[in-house]
């Protein structure tokens, strides 16, 4: 059987048969073949991870047809339990092929720590300001009898004192003592020489005074032992709350009224 062609028109229908076979074939693997190998246009919406414990994941994903990789820089929330997820990519709403891998940032395990500011002596507003911008929360107002009002005299964790610089759970709570301005207040100083000691201190706490240094009164005669023989300011005199009250007591140390947090001089 002879398949030559015979005349150039022939040829030429040779020619545009191979063409549009070739047409064809490019066609059909573009077409066809890549997006029933690919899934070429099929996609997912991207669902909300967020707020999703870490365990509960892999179940969650997998029935979609997702994957997911946990960073390594874990974020953190107070508001939220530890290893919850905090933020994912791609985000939610987001158009995406099957099989993608999201990735996911958990809230840590412990809170990072951060350094204690210095509030002492700044103002109320400031200090919070200061412990907003470190992480750190400010918690209860303790207000004293201090002439400098709305000033920080003394910051606290837990209840304790703390200082600048100490490592400290990011969110945590610091309460703040602050002076209230009653120290603006005066009043005439009373009369505490005659009186023991102990009920010398609890009468000055109770005029909203501090008891400042506690010397002790060694040129006393020997019945003043334990009790109050000097006192600055003088009685008589205009004073203010929160003012220091020092006292001299006979024969301190034999009167055993030494406390811890007193301060106690030998008198020159």
């Amino acid at each position: 059987m002879n398949l030559k062609p015979k005349t150039f028109k022939d040829v030429l229908i040779h020619l545009g048969l191979m063409v549009a076979i070739l047409i064809l074939l490019v066609v059909a693997f573009f077409y066809v073949y890549l997006p029933v190998t690919t899934n070429h246009g099929e996609s997912i919406t991207m669902p909300d991870v967020r707020g999703k414990m870490e365990h509960e994941l892999e179940e969650f994903l997998s029935v979609r047809n997702l994957r997911y990789e946990i960073r390594s820089d874990s974020g953190y929330s107070e508001t939220d339990p530890p290893l919850t997820v905090l933020n994912q990519h791609p985000l939610p709403g987001s158009k995406v092929k099957e099989n993608r891998k999201i990735y996911i940032t958990l809230n840590a395990r412990q809170p990072p720590l951060v350094s204690m500011p210095n509030l002492i002596n700044r103002k109320l507003a400031n200090a919070e300001r200061a412990l907003k911008d470190v992480g750190l929360a400010r918690g209860e107002i303790i207000y004293e009898p201090d002439i400098a009002e709305n000033a920080v005299l003394r910051q606290l964790y837990k209840g304790e004192e703390i200082s600048a610089g100490t490592p400290t759970p990011r969110g945590a709570k610091i309460d703040l003592v602050v002076g209230d301005g009653l120290g603006k207040q005066t009043f005439t100083m009373p009369d505490l020489t005659g009186m023991e000691y102990e009920d010398a201190r609890i009468y000055v706490m109770g005029v909203k005074m501090k008891i400042g240094s506690v010397i002790n009164d060694t040129t006393a005669l020997k019945e003043f032992t334990g009790i109050v023989t000097r006192q600055h300011p003088a009685a008589g005199s205009q004073t203010r709350s929160g003012q220091l009250v020092d006292l001299w007591v006979g024969h301190l140390d034999a009167a055993g009224t030494q406390e811890e947090g007193v301060i106690v001089d030998e008198l020159e």
